[in-house]
């Protein structure tokens, strides 16, 4: 998660973001044309300031546009962001939407990568220093306040506003966390979906329709 990527590289290179946007828009006006109900929600990723947001939404609504201009026609879209970085926690409320990934915020928020924690965190577990594996059951202490924070931030700012959140496999910790934030979507792995389909009809209201791997309320 650290390093020259996400919306760094379209804030260096705006020709990448301004070739996706284009990309994006000319095929949802080319569907909208065959009477294909559209709505592009543009994800900017690994955002840390609103600076950084603000520069790739200048972008893409500059090529919005142009596209509308040179196809005669135009759409409704929505620009927003995936939380990953802490930062991006605590300045939610510039976005129309946001989606949280919580493996990604996990990995930043604890300094953990991926590629090695397993080396040291069976260690971890056994001698008690971490009670779960935070990658598998979401750190509500740290990582779930991150995400209260910027629920809560981000609806106080738009009260309409849709929050999503990746689920992971825990069936008691995570989805409390969101439902609880009134997160308004899971988007799950393949591998949690019977424990989502639990949740669902254990918990009652908090989620009421399924397909494929999301759930919303």
């Amino acid at each position: 998660m650290l390093g020259f990527r996400g919306c760094r590289l379209g804030i260096s290179y705006p020709e990448l973001t301004k070739m996706q946007a284009r990309a994006i828009f000319e095929a949802a006006i080319s569907m909208s044309n065959q009477g294909v109900k559209v709505l592009p929600e543009i994800m900017v990723p690994l955002t840390g300031t609103p600076q950084e947001f603000e520069h790739q939404v200048s972008l893409i609504r500059t090529v919005a546009q142009q596209v509308f201009t040179e196809m005669g026609t135009s759409i409704s879209y929505k620009v927003g962001t995936m939380i990953e970085v802490p930062r991006a926690a605590l300045v939610a409320d510039e976005a129309e939407f946001f989606s949280f990934g919580t493996n990604d915020l996990t990995q930043m928020t604890f300094g953990y990568s991926r590629d090695d924690v397993r080396k040291f965190l069976p260690i971890y577990l056994s001698k008690g220093i971490l009670q779960n594996d935070p990658f598998e059951v979401l750190d509500q202490k740290g990582v779930g306040q991150l995400i209260k924070i910027a629920a809560e931030r981000g609806r106080r700012a738009r009260p309409d506003l849709k929050v999503s959140g990746i689920y992971v496999r825990s069936c008691s910790t995570e989805e409390e966390v969101l439902v609880g934030c009134m997160v308004l979507e899971l988007k799950a792995k393949l591998t949690s979906q019977q424990c989502l389909f639990e949740f669902t009809q254990h918990r009652g209201g908090g989620l009421s329709r399924m397909y494929g791997a999301r759930a919303e309320g």
